[in-house]
């Protein structure tokens, strides 16, 4: 409103009382009349509202919108003072002539963008949000609750109005929270938007499989069926003289002996693998005509009579006696005439197998 009061006395103070209609839009809220006062200003840590004037001040004597100290909100009713020459009086002159200057329309500053109302756990969700109406740079950010696991709040740039909402669900849910963008060109003015949104999963089943290598064991140990979006749990163990090499697979992580996987989208597998700590050799002497092999692997004697396995280890030894040679049996590690014979490698063992 523009306003002038002329042949007051030097340095009168004027009380200023203006009254809208009760239908009227809040005073400087978009397309409500000019006043002078600004009511829609709200600092970055979310205070009040903060009622402004545009005027010139002894600081500034180009007309802005300033904080307006006294100023009183009642409804549709707006009451502020202005002290001829002093803050408010648009000539700063006490001169017994007080000029109030309407103030330009205020602009709208919202937050616009509609956020996908459902999304699922493993797959791919976005949401592009815009403030609508601002001058920039903008700073975006959280008001209230949490977002979904694994979703970030991302901003383009900080004078691009834009900022995102992205990532991957890992967490089935309803999501209840408020994003808010600040733009500092328009002295902080603040916006923010309530968003609600369901994670869930599907209906999809798929197939997490555990191999293991000697030396320890993993739980469960048989194949898994998880559903899509879920997580499969597996104990992995060494046995008594092996260590936990590497488990891996799912894109799981290891915390102390438990391999949690990532969330399940598709059939994968889980391999865990040992290594010993301690090594024990075996030492296979052949007497008369024919050979002796191992399993696991390893011996190939004549050729190959010395081999070293992981302590615990069960070897097989097996002989095959040459054509029209007799076995005759094992000394040693081993005894009796069959032609095969277990060795456990608890130290390091030697075996005579003879043939005639």
């Amino acid at each position: 409103m523009n306003l002038k009061v002329e042949g007051v006395e030097v340095g009168t103070i004027v009380i200023m009382t203006i009254a809208y209609p009760p239908e009227s839009k809040e005073p400087g809220s978009e397309g409500a009349p000019p006043t002078g006062v600004l009511t829609t200003y709200r600092p970055p840590d979310g205070g009040q509202p903060t009622p402004r004037k545009y005027a010139q001040t002894a600081q500034n004597d180009l007309p802005d919108w300033y904080v307006l100290d006294g100023a009183t909100i009642a409804g549709n009713i707006v009451t502020y003072t202005i002290q001829d020459g002093g803050y408010g009086d648009n000539d700063l002159t006490a001169n017994g002539v007080i000029i109030n200057l309407a103030g330009p329309a205020v602009s709208n500053f919202v937050l616009t963008g509609a956020l996908p109302a459902t999304g699922q756990v493993g797959v791919a969700y976005e949401g592009v949000l815009t403030a609508g109406n601002g001058v920039g740079p903008y700073t975006w950010g959280m008001a209230t609750g949490s977002l979904p696991p694994g979703l970030e709040l991302l901003a383009a740039r900080p004078d691009q109005p834009t900022a995102t909402l992205s990532g991957t669900p890992t967490q089935a849910g309803t999501y209840t929270f408020t994003l808010q963008v600040v733009d500092q060109g328009l002295e902080n003015i603040l916006t923010e938007q309530a968003f609600t949104v369901q994670m869930g999963v599907s209906d999809r089943i798929y197939t997490v499989t555990p191999t293991v290598g000697m030396g320890g064991g993993i739980d469960p140990a048989t194949p898994q069926t998880v559903a899509d979006g879920a997580m499969a749990i597996f104990m992995v163990t060494a046995d008594t003289g092996y260590t936990l090499a590497a488990v891996s697979g799912c894109g799981g992580t290891l915390s102390g002996t438990t391999y949690t996987t990532a969330v399940i989208t598709a059939d994968c597998e889980v391999q865990a693998t040992f290594q010993a700590t301690s090594v024990y050799s075996l030492t296979v002497v052949v007497t008369g005509a024919g050979t002796v092999t191992s399993a696991p692997a390893g011996i190939q004697c004549r050729a190959d009579c010395t081999e070293s396995y992981p302590q615990d280890t069960r070897v097989t030894l097996t002989a095959t006696p040459a054509a029209r040679a007799t076995f005759l049996g094992w000394t040693g590690a081993c005894t009796g005439t069959v032609l095969t014979c277990p060795v456990t490698l608890t130290a390091a063992r030697t075996v005579t197998g003879v043939a005639v």
